[in-house]
């Protein structure tokens, strides 16, 4: 059986979690990272229509945890693993997202140089349900 799934996910180095300033979590640089680098690339599991509206029901703080997936209609979303969930939003972002539907995983890819302690942030490219700091 050859699953295009079925890769090596390795732990990323270069980031961290810790907290940032106003914002709860967030993801930082440990070391520096160059424009254009993968800076990880996380396991997402995608979810149907019925199991994103179920979500919204019976877990609604995780509803606002999902990414958008693609423009299929039976691809809600996905909600993602590793750090994913912990990047915070930015209107000015150094890193963007790149899906993979055939390995079922997101890339977050910096835009920029990021220096050591910068924070990683992307653009949630939604209405926002918060105040952006």
């Amino acid at each position: 059986m050859n699953d295009p799934r079925m890769f090596e996910i390795v732990p990323p180095v270069k980031i961290c979690v810790k907290q940032s300033a106003g914002k709860g979590l967030g993801v930082f640089a440990r070391d520096y990272i160059m424009k254009d680098e993968v800076v990880e690339v996380a396991p997402a599991r995608v979810l149907s229509v019925k199991e994103r509206d179920h979500l919204i029901e019976y877990v609604p703080p995780l509803a606002d945890y999902d990414f958008y997936w693609s423009d299929r209609p039976e691809a809600a979303g996905a909600i993602a693993f590793g750090y994913a969930e912990l990047y915070n939003h930015s209107d000015n972002p150094n890193v963007k997202l790149v899906t993979n539907e055939q390995s079922q995983t997101i890339s977050f890819v910096a835009m920029q140089d990021i220096g050591v302690g910068e924070e990683l942030c992307f653009d949630y490219g939604i209405e926002l349900w918060f105040d952006a700091k």
